[in-house]
């Protein structure tokens, strides 16, 4: 564009601010500035395109789910990673079902903490309305906020009415203020930048291709910037005792990475492995990590040459060695810093150091989660798609 041409553009932009300023509040991008971990990488990536991603802080986020599907403890794990970050955490409990007692146990530091109980659509909208206005007027702190769940909120006229002893019929109304909830908050918590994460709860529907819906109508779902849906399977251990849950986690809707369903685990004891997942994913081409032997030079001239050629040659601090692949070996080979890592410490950071992890993201992750930049990237997975559906058609 000619430079005479956006000297032009930028004049006229300054006509019109004057002109409008004083009727509205003008307002520009609201870009991520940061992302807040989830307490899983898997998770992370799923959510942003990134292991080191998770919730991005201009966001709009839902999380619904069947029951006891780990909802409420991804909540609590994401309150205390945002005070990490300096985040003063509001946190809208509709259900009545956290105690502080909770809060400690997740590391949460409840001075940093504002804890209400809510029951009603008005109330939330009523209060989060006065909250904007609040941050409007005294900017400079960073505020987050949660409601855990908004499926549980009910409306004015089915308090009056079970007040009065009514069973009255809904006829939708509850869907028409949720939405008028989310249409008054979501674009000026975005503008303020502080995070809004809800916890919804799941439906049986009727579409075969979307088995299960939030409840609440359509405001949740068009809101939100990102929508999981929560399952959840049996955490076992070798003696077939119960020990935790399986969370799998699908992608409803997804602006910032592509649609790739995952699983974690959650234990009842221990809680949730941030590592657990990433495991399809190790290997030495990708990260550098590969279970077997590591060999020195002396060990590696004695070999046959059909196991020398299986060696992959790497080496720490100037001193040479080979890395030999065994199945059942008892060690992970580390590339970067030669360490053999137990097979019983895999899921520790002694296996996944920020190099492995690095080279993960950079390799694996961000090609797999990330949407593509260019029109070559989506060229590539719309002849993907094709060919996948050629294969179907073929097997037919």
């Amino acid at each position: 564009m000619a430079k005479s041409t956006m000297d032009a553009f930028a004049k006229f932009n300054d006509l019109l601010e004057k002109k409008v300023k004083s009727k509205i509040e003008i307002r520009g991008f609201s870009d991520i500035e940061e992302y807040i971990p989830t307490g899983n990488y898997l998770l992370n990536a799923q959510m942003s395109g990134s292991l080191f991603g998770g919730y991005p802080n201009t966001r709009s986020i839902g999380i619904a789910g069947d029951s006891g599907a780990g909802k409420t403890f991804l909540c609590l794990n994401a309150v205390r990673e945002l005070q990490k970050k300096d985040y003063m955490v509001i946190y809208i409990d509709t259900e009545g079902a956290i105690d502080s007692s909770d809060y400690i146990k997740f590391g949460v530091d409840l001075t940093k903490l504002k804890y209400l109980r809510m029951g009603l659509i008005s109330e939330v909208k009523f209060y989060v309305h006065d909250l904007i206005e609040t941050i409007k007027e005294n900017p400079g702190l960073k505020i987050a906020l949660f409601v855990d769940s908004v499926g549980m909120l009910d409306t004015d006229k089915s308090q009056r009415d079970m007040d009065a002893g009514k069973n009255a019929a809904d006829m939708g109304l509850r869907a028409k203020e949720m939405r008028s909830l989310f249409k008054s908050l979501t674009l000026d918590l975005s503008n303020y930048k502080v995070p809004f994460i809800f916890t919804n709860h799941t439906y049986a529907s009727m579409d075969q291709y979307t088995p299960k819906g939030m409840s609440g109508g359509g405001g949740p779902e068009f809101s939100a910037s990102i929508i999981l849906m929560l399952s959840k399977g049996t955490l076992r251990d070798e003696a077939k005792t119960t020990t935790g849950i399986i969370v799998r986690s699908k992608t409803k809707k997804n602006r910032l990475a592509r649609p790739i369903d995952i699983e974690f685990h959650i234990s009842f004891h221990k809680g949730m492995n941030q590592y657990v997942g990433l495991e399809q994913y190790v290997n030495w081409e990708n990260c550098g990590v590969g279970r077997g032997n590591k060999l020195t030079e002396k060990e590696f001239s004695k070999l046959k040459p059909d196991e020398s050629e299986l060696c992959s040659k790497f080496e720490v601090a100037g001193e040479t060695f080979y890395y030999l692949p065994k199945k059942l070996g008892k060690t992970y080979i580390i590339s970067h810093n030669g360490d053999a890592v137990p097979v019983k410490e895999f899921f520790s950071g002694r296996l996944f150091t920020h190099e492995v992890l690095t080279q993960l993201d950079e390799k694996v992750i961000k090609p797999t989660f990330k949407f593509p930049e260019t029109q070559d990237g989506i060229d590539e997975i719309e002849i993907d798609e094709l060919e996948d559906l050629t294969d179907s058609d073929n097997d037919l």
